[in-house]
């Protein structure tokens, strides 16, 4: 009885070496992974637009507005700037840039939906930021015309 608790307790810490050995293992392969993998976890991207509001006089009228954006990006790649207006699913590119990390560039918006920014890599397809412009009226609701004829 006495040599098979000894037998169980060799097996379990062959078990437990084994347990470690995998983890050694494990954290010896994490560090042959891919740079690049690595890096895209600590690129710090930043897009902006100003102003960030278009107005327009009233509800479901089309909005003009020269728009300014700024982008800046901790490595040089090739990005693209799209939009995407309202809930609609395509999207527009508006301007790429290679071997660029930063950039500026203006844009005539001209909406009746607020509108989607991003900025994405086209190497890895990956949406790298994202901006929104708001569309606001100055008038909500259209007021009722009076006819003029009034009973009382």
């Amino acid at each position: 009885m006495h040599s098979y608790l000894f037998s169980d307790f060799r097996r379990f810490v062959f078990i437990r070496r084994g347990l470690s050995i995998c983890a050694y293992l494990a954290l010896l392969c994490s560090l042959f992974l891919p740079v690049k993998l690595v890096a895209s976890e600590f690129e710090s991207v930043s897009l902006e637009l100003n102003p960030q509001r278009c107005i327009a006089l009233h509800r479901g009228q089309r909005c003009y507005q020269d728009i300014l954006f700024r982008w800046k990006s901790t490595r040089t790649g090739h990005f693209c700037l799209f939009m995407r207006q309202g809930g609609l699913a395509d999207e527009k590119s508006l301007k790429c840039w290679q071997k660029q990390a930063a950039a500026e560039f203006h844009y005539e918006f001209s909406g009746e939906q607020s509108s989607w920014f991003f900025l994405v890599d086209m190497e890895t397809k990956e949406e790298l930021a994202s901006t929104e412009l708001d569309l606001v009226w100055v008038y909500k609701r259209s007021k009722k015309i009076s006819s003029g004829w009034r009973l009382f």
